[in-house]
């Protein structure tokens, strides 16, 4: 891959290829973009290179009135914490609806051969069930929960739980559909708002999953409650580590500068970028 055309040439043809974005019966399948400025390195959650847990994380946080959770996690993200003004990890990972903000960050440092990683899958909205399950994982005190322990706690916290399931057992198999592997989060008006990086950055962000005891086992309504899940183990996509259904475009260390200068005569640079 030697020129910006030539990138450009690249995702053109796999959104065609794969007749993106589409309808399907799961929603809208869309294409989603990660720069790395490494190819080398794996995409994994800053908060596995932290070396704490996300509650002691979260409970250092000072949330605004009328801040979601969600809300909260994408502020940690993206800037430092107020305290010790230094980053903190989260179970995020960025991804960018723009095929020019992905190339910067595969850009952005020069002493390694980058990569831009592709990949098709329909998004979630904040505000769905599956969001909540995700995130409040976040205050589970516990090194081991049981699924249904995690139900109760939704079925008690979010009215919403009780009006879409008939029944805490749709919850447990609801809960265990998801909970190692993830799902992709397209920030609603209102988050980007206040988050002005992520904004700028046409961000979107990935919530890891768990690990599940037992993950081979049949998941069903009546064996899903009996199953265990550690909440400080995150987990990602096989497909994030094999890339084996994600497009790995590899950008030449020689040709980042270049890059880089066509991109800001688009008006994406750091300063574009990080606005404040």
């Amino acid at each position: 891959m030697n020129t910006y055309d030539e990138y450009l040439s690249i995702i053109d043809k796999y959104n065609r290829n794969n007749d993106l974005p589409r309808n399907t019966q799961m929603g809208m399948l869309q294409t989603f973009y990660r720069g790395q400025s490494n190819k080398n390195w794996i995409i994994e959650p800053s908060i596995n290179r932290s070396g704490k847990r996300e509650r002691d994380i979260l409970g250092d946080i000072k949330i605004n009135a009328g801040e979601s959770l969600f809300q909260v996690m994408a502020r940690v993200q993206h800037y430092k914490e107020a305290k010790t003004r230094e980053k903190v990890g989260t179970r995020l990972i960025d991804f960018t609806k723009s095929v020019d903000v992905a190339l910067y960050f595969a850009c952005c440092e020069e002493d390694n051969d980058g990569a831009v990683f592709v990949q098709s899958i329909v998004p979630h909205k904040e505000e769905w069930y599956t969001v909540h399950i995700l995130l409040e994982i976040a205050n589970l005190e516990s090194e081991k929960v049981n699924v249904r322990e995690l139900t109760d706690i939704l079925w008690s916290k979010y009215s919403l739980f009780s009006e879409r399931f008939e029944d805490k057992g749709m919850v447990d198999n609801a809960i265990t559909a998801l909970i190692d592997f993830g799902i992709m989060i397209i920030p609603e008006k209102e988050t980007l708002i206040q988050n002005k990086r992520m904004c700028a950055q046409e961000g979107c962000l990935w919530i890891c999953g768990n690990r599940l005891d037992d993950r081979n086992q049949i998941r069903t309504s009546l064996t899903s409650k009996s199953m265990y899940f550690y909440p400080n183990d995150y987990c990602v996509p096989e497909w994030f580590c094999d890339h084996r259904d994600l497009l790995k475009i590899v950008i030449p260390k020689r040709k980042k500068e270049e890059f880089l200068c066509k991109l800001s005569d688009k008006n994406i640079s750091r300063e574009s970028l990080f606005p404040d």
